[in-house]
């Protein structure tokens, strides 16, 4: 399947089991995610990351060196930040490079990885999202 009709069918799935708000705007980047060194952006996954670029418009992008097997995964990993930002349940504020999630802020680069709740709660939403990509 090619990585559009991956995107369309992760979005079908998750505009239909997750809040996003009304005329939320997501597109899909695959790019390279290293820089010119072969070195991670500060806090970016080496496999794909989501940016706000406007008003509620939001870049999903996914790394060129991701096997095709894992489109889905990381497209859903990476809607589920969509829907965390969308409602505003997550924000980034650039200026104090703080966090918040639920109302509660976060120093940027303070917690590992798998301790971010944000980052837990996207984790077990995609299990969920992927069984359901997985059936259609």
């Amino acid at each position: 399947m090619h990585l559009d009709q991956v995107f369309e069918k992760c979005m079908d799935v998750a505009t239909a089991m997750l809040p996003f708000t009304d005329g939320c705007d997501i597109q899909l980047v695959h790019e390279n995610i290293m820089d010119e060194t072969g070195v991670l952006p500060d806090s970016y996954s080496p496999m794909g990351y989501t940016e706000e670029i406007g008003d509620n418009k939001y870049c999903v992008i996914i790394s060129r060196d991701l096997k095709p097997s894992m489109f889905p995964e990381i497209i859903l990993h990476e809607l589920v930040h969509v829907s965390q930002f969308s409602t505003g349940r997550l924000s980034y504020d650039e200026i104090s490079d703080t966090v918040s999630w639920d109302g509660k802020v976060f120093p940027h680069k303070s917690t590992s990885y798998h301790e971010l709740p944000w980052e837990q709660h996207a984790h077990s939403t995609e299990a969920a999202l992927l069984v359901e990509y997985h059936k259609k």
